[in-house]
């Protein structure tokens, strides 16, 4: 009983350690409501209660349209730029200003110095519980096989009408249900930070104008998965990109998108999430 016991606190301890290896990235970028912060303010906030996150790094990538000129658009930045200030003793902060869509994701990725990475646009939420540490220890404990974890905005079946997640093939040596998926998606996922500025962000490099035409990174990089796929098989993808889905097949969707595109009630923005389909 008491080897048990040891046994658990050290596994206990190593997981909560892999937390300080995580930077929670969240990209802003002026919503319907502007120039209100609130959307931000509560994203930022809800990160922060997670046990995981709260031990994290915090980068803003603040985009902001050059080809609008909008006041709303330059007060929601200098409301950004303030409330940063107003919060530095919180979390370590990085705040890159991104002027252009065709770069600004791929630029701020680079910018992050930790193992890892969990990507977050300012309009989402999680609708169950979500250890993000275990997603993380399985990402330490198998290397390179695992390089891309995403949480899916739909239920987790097999997309017959494309290349998002065509294929779906369980991990079978991972102690937490996880899906192969030749794709990438912008949506709320945790990556490593070398594998995307080594890999990814070469293959995003070599055409930028083209790369951003449809879905931003997405595209690109789940042309490129596909690619290897269908050239050297499923099992060779899989070893060479390691990009999957948290949970099991015919799960229920994992998150839900607020869209900060539509004016939102900021005052009851996690109530949004009751439209999750639990079932």
């Amino acid at each position: 009983m008491f080897v048990a016991f040891l046994v658990c606190l050290f596994v206990c301890a190593a997981v909560a350690d892999v937390c300080k290896l995580l930077t929670v990235v969240i990209v802003t970028s002026p919503p319907a409501s502007a120039p209100n912060i609130s959307l931000f303010t509560s994203t930022y906030n809800y990160l922060r209660e997670m046990p995981c996150a709260s031990q994290a790094r915090f980068m803003i990538g603040l985009h902001i349209n050059p080809n609008r000129h909008e006041e709303r658009f330059a007060q929601y930045e200098k409301n950004i730029v303030e409330w940063r200030a107003q919060h530095k003793n919180d979390a370590v902060f990085v705040l890159a200003r991104m002027n252009s869509v065709e770069v600004s994701f791929s630029r701020l990725l680079s910018l992050v110095e930790t193992k890892y990475y969990l990507f977050w646009e300012h309009d989402w939420r999680f609708c169950r519980t979500i250890q993000l540490e275990t997603v993380l220890h399985q990402m330490e404990l198998h290397g390179p096989a695992i390089n891309y974890v995403r949480f899916n905005l739909k239920k987790t079946v097999v997309n017959t009408n494309g290349l998002y997640d065509a294929v779906l093939v369980p991990c079978q040596k991972c102690m937490i249900p996880l899906l192969f998926t030749p794709s990438w998606s912008n949506n709320p996922h945790i990556a490593r930070t070398s594998f995307f500025t080594e890999h990814c962000r070469t293959i995003l490099q070599k055409d930028p104008d083209a790369a951003f035409q449809m879905g931003f990174l997405e595209w690109p990089l789940t042309q490129a998965i596909s690619a290897t796929m269908h050239r050297e098989g499923v099992q060779n993808a899989t070893d060479k990109w390691g990009t999957y889905i948290y949970g099991s097949l015919n799960d229920a969707q994992m998150i839900y998108h607020l869209d900060g595109a539509n004016a939102l009630d900021t005052a009851n923005i996690d109530a949004f999430a009751k439209h999750c389909v639990l079932g």
